[in-house]
């Protein structure tokens, strides 16, 4: 709004008492208590020669701070010309923009459209407010490589004119890189087993490289020829994204993912990340207009197939660094004061990593006790100093974050071993220093994963609000062969392979509505299973197809074909369901020869035996046994992974979904990080050890979250946030992902519920998140009045569901068998209450007894086998003891008593869930 100035009653006149020239901006009057004290405005003389002046402070009778010719022309005025606060065109002005601005901001709508992309940007907002989803749908990705491409066993690749090894020291992800080192010629590579590539399609190799020597080091598809690329790397520093594409294969063939290093014998490459996706044309001219770095966000590496998994939106705080509490390493011994303030000195360091937007201008500040007080800011990994400041009191240095650096490390120290104390640090957006605010961020998160046609985005599924709770247009189901299912083998016969069909209840229809054609099944090892012909699969292994519909008659279901080589059965033998079950546990099978040595296939000579289908090679014949006891329990051997099948509904449904938190922005710059792999609050089990401190997420068994962890977000005790100190992996923390919790045993409460949210380590792709947010205050008051409005309907229904389990409704069955009330006035009904106890009441009469007298529906029936309760019956004359049972099925019978009476009263049990 535009300045306005206060009146003056009945505009009382001052003189000048000096002749002023039209520049001069201290103008003294005779009476200065005339005119508004203060910044004021005023004018000097009469009529048309008038000229409007505004100051900005008074001292005695002087008129500091003037603003000639602020309306009408500046010019030299004598002794003795009047000044006063007259009203002014400006004053008039200034009223009617300013209630025609309030009346735009009142009576209009004004919604600000958003789209968040993926990873880190800078968003510029008019006005504080929440933002309303209004888009967000599915991506799926299928490295056709499978987990080859995370080069975490060397034995998956073959070696030419070059050796393999694994190296621990130089990786960008995982536990190590593939290092080549060439022994021969000009050139040595790493090769992939073959995949298929479809005639007409195309597809796109990635890899994360890093030259140790030679020329340059990169990827390609063996048997295409590359139509466009991002060329080799001849980086040494860093790993970096390269790619090549490859428009429209001629023929269908079975292609290689191939690692070249180029130079003289002994040159070195690591290479992390293949993937291979086949994309469709559109992504593939999109390409020419992309960096590496965009590339490498548009396509991260996946395992195997892979959605939009847990989407999250954070808008982090006006101060970027967080409480002292979440720093996230340290360098000696610095004394954690309290959440603001740290000791340090030149060796007892406190450091924090923190994302950043490239090319971004940022100020970091602190309040430092003593002259000595330093802050650093490096690149991530350390190797350069971007900025640095030293000096006592609040000292701040603005730098600008080079090209290519997604993060920066910020370090608090001391230029001596005299220990000072370092408190309030503050990082912000822009080139000045901002007064110190703790860091306050906002989180959007969802829980689900997003689906969507592989290849051509088509028929996603998508997410959308409605009162004030997100629910998911779900286009797509997952399957994952679990070892659940019951499977039969075809009575087909072929050779090397055969045909395997899961079955439910005696039928095959074990599919929910699907789309003919429609499924991407992977194997255990991430790669993808050739969908056949619409039909029957009749060609080879490795192998699927999903029917929903076939000559009218519904199908619903789904087969594929396994090879002799993966499964172990002979093309002589039949396997039992069992048998089928067991490999996809993840057991192959084979025979025992003489000298104890495992041989496959089996051919109904010799003695049945089991080892792992997921056997590092590198194991030999070793992990075999006799019996295949994880298949009565339905557990996985060590290191497997299930067989997995996503396949497109007929008819969408909708479902809701999990989500926590509420994205807000500041007015002005927001940094918003948008991404995939949130875990919201998982129960946590903190475990003791030997240094006198409890950890989350370390390697011990009990201690590991459900996934390897990127970035452990915030734990929480019985809800409430609770500061753990967050370590990241080195030789001494052996943490599962990259980072672990870790509290002193002082700390620590036995009898709390610990959870952590967390990012999983595993990548999925992102998609763009857009919506809007109100830019004026009739907008945020709509937004208001709309979110209160939803939270008092969800309010509600919480409430009621809660009256319904202190205050259970009773339910009156239906009875059977001539049973009827025995008194109308006393009814008969049961009841299942807050902790799944289901209980009954009421006498009744003459029925039959020994039969059913009436049916309980699902979730009331016991959860463990039939349940049998005394009851107490009478035949008029004397009591009778009587029993009840209730069957697992819902039956709820008499036995033995009389029919003269006969009471529920005495049933109550554990109902299933």
């Amino acid at each position: 709004m535009e300045k306005m100035y206060p009146a003056v009653v009945n505009s009382p006149k001052t003189e000048l008492t000096e002749l002023i020239t039209d520049t001069q901006t201290e103008i003294i009057v005779t009476d200065a208590s005339a005119l508004l004290q203060g910044a004021g405005i005023a004018v000097i003389g009469n009529g048309d020669a008038a000229e409007t002046i505004t100051y900005s402070s008074v001292d005695g009778n002087t008129l500091k701070g003037c603003v000639r010719g602020f309306e009408g022309l500046a010019r030299s005025w004598a002794a003795g010309t009047r000044v006063a606060r007259n009203f002014t065109a400006y004053d008039h002005e200034s009223f009617r923009r300013n209630i025609e601005g309030l009346a735009d901001r009142m009576d209009g709508d004004s919604l600000q459209q958003v789209i968040l992309s993926a990873g880190v940007q800078i968003l510029e907002a008019v006005k504080a407010a929440p933002f309303s989803l209004t888009g967000l749908t599915g991506r799926t990705l299928i490295n056709l490589i499978g987990r080859d491409g995370n080069c975490e066993n060397v034995n998956k690749f073959s070696a030419w004119q070059a050796t393999l090894v694994a190296d621990s020291t130089n990786k960008s992800q995982g536990s190590q890189s593939l290092k080549i080192t060439t022994s021969a010629g000009t050139s040595g590579t790493a090769s992939t087993p073959g995949f298929p590539i479809k005639a007409g399609s195309y597809y796109i190799i990635i890899a994360e490289v890093k030259l140790g020597s030679g020329t340059s080091v990169g990827p390609y598809i063996g048997g295409l020829s590359s139509s466009k690329s991002s060329g080799n790397s001849t980086d040494k520093s860093k790993f970096t994204t390269v790619w090549k594409a490859y428009n429209a294969a001629p023929s269908a063939i079975t292609a290689y993912a191939i690692v070249e290093v180029l130079g003289a014998v002994g040159s070195i490459g690591y290479i992390e990340a293949i993937r291979v996706y086949e994309i469709n044309a559109a992504d593939y001219k999109v390409l020419d207009s992309m960096t590496a770095d965009q590339v490498a966000a548009k396509y991260p590496y996946v395992d195997s197939v892979t959605p939009v998994r847990n989407p999250y939106a954070i808008r982090y705080g006006e101060n970027l660094l967080p409480s002292f509490y979440e720093w996230s390493a340290k360098e000696g011994s610095p004394i954690l004061l309290d959440d603001k303030r740290v000791s340090v000195t030149s060796t007892d360091k406190f450091i924090h990593t923190v994302t950043v937007m490239p090319g971004q201008t940022y100020t970091v500040s602190a309040n430092s006790s003593a002259a000595t007080g330093r802050i650093v800011v490096n690149n991530s990994p350390e190797s350069t100093t971007i900025a640095e400041i030293t000096g006592a009191g609040v000292i701040s240095v603005t730098f600008t974050v080079p090209a290519g650096l997604n993060a920066i490390v910020v370090r608090l120290l001391a230029t001596t071993t005299t220990a000072i104390t370092m408190s309030n640090p503050m990082l912000n957006i822009g080139s000045e220093a901002q007064p110190f605010v703790p860091r306050e961020d906002a989180m959007f998160a969802l829980q689900t994963d997003l689906y969507a046609d592989p290849v051509t985005g088509a028929n996603a599924d998508s997410v959308f609000v409605q009162g004030g709770q997100y629910f998911k247009a779900k286009k797509w189901q997952r399957l994952v062969l679990d070892g659940s299912q019951n499977w039969i083998w075809s009575v087909s016969s072929y050779t090397g392979y055969k045909l395997v069909q899961p079955y439910l209840n005696g039928n095959y229809a074990v599919l929910n509505n699907p789309v003919n054609d429609s499924g991407w099944m992977v194997k255990y090892d991430g790669k993808l299973l050739t969908r056949a012909a619409s039909g029957t699969i009749t060609s080879a292994g490795d192998q699927q197809i999903v029917t929903g519909t076939y000559n009218s008659a519904i199908y619903n279901a789904f087969n594929l074909t396994v090879s002799n080589a993966d499964s172990g059965w002979g093309d002589n033998y039949t396997p039992t369901a069992d048998e089928i079950k067991a490999y996809f546990l993840g057991y192959k099978m084979g025979y025992i020869d003489g000298s104890g040595m495992f041989i496959s296939p089996y051919n109904n000579t010799g003695t049945k035996a089991w080892k792992y289908v997921q056997n590092d090679p590198s194991q030999g014949t070793t992990n075999w046994s006799l019996v295949k006891a994880a298949v009565d329990s339905n557990t996985y051997t060590p290191g497997y992974t299930p067989y997995e099948l996503v396949y497109q509904l007929a008819t969408p449904t909708v479902e809701p979904i999990v989500s926590e938190g509420q994205l807000t922005f500041n007015e002005g710059s927001n940094q918003v990080e948008v991404g995939t792999g949130i875990v919201l609050r998982e129960r946590a089990n903190p475990i003791a050890t030997t240094s006198n401190s409890y950890n989350i997420n370390n390697w011990h068994t009990s201690a590991k979250l459900k996934y390897q962890t990127r970035k452990i977000v915030a734990v929480y005790k019985n809800s409430a946030r609770d500061f753990w100190n967050i370590i990241r992996f080195s030789a001494t923390n052996a943490t599962y992902g990259d980072e672990l919790a870790s509290l002193p045993a002082a700390n620590y409460d036995p009898s709390a519920a610990y959870s952590v949210t967390y990012l999983m380590l595993a990548t999925s792709p992102i998609q763009p998140i857009t919506g809007t947010y109100a830019g004026n205050e009739k907008s945020l008051l709509e937004d208001l009045v709309d979110s209160v409005t939803q939270q008092e309907i969800r309010l509600a229904v919480v409430e009621n569901k809660k009256a319904e389990k202190d205050n259970p409704a009773w339910i009156t069955p239906t009875l059977l068998n001539s049973w009827v009330l025995y008194d109308t006035n006393i009814p008969v009904g049961y009841y299942k209450d807050s902790n799944g106890i289901v209980r009954m009441r009421g006498f009744i009469k003459s029925g039959a007894v020994n039969s059913v007298i009436f049916r309980l529906p699902s979730g009331y029936r016991p959860k463990n086998s039939n349940m049998q309760f005394v009851a107490y019956s009478s035949d008029g004359s004397k009591q009778i003891l009587g029993r009840i049972i209730v069957y697992s099925n819902g039956d709820v019978t008499t036995y033995e008593g009389n029919n003269w009476l006969f009471s529920l009263d005495s049933v109550s049990f554990l109902a299933e869930q």
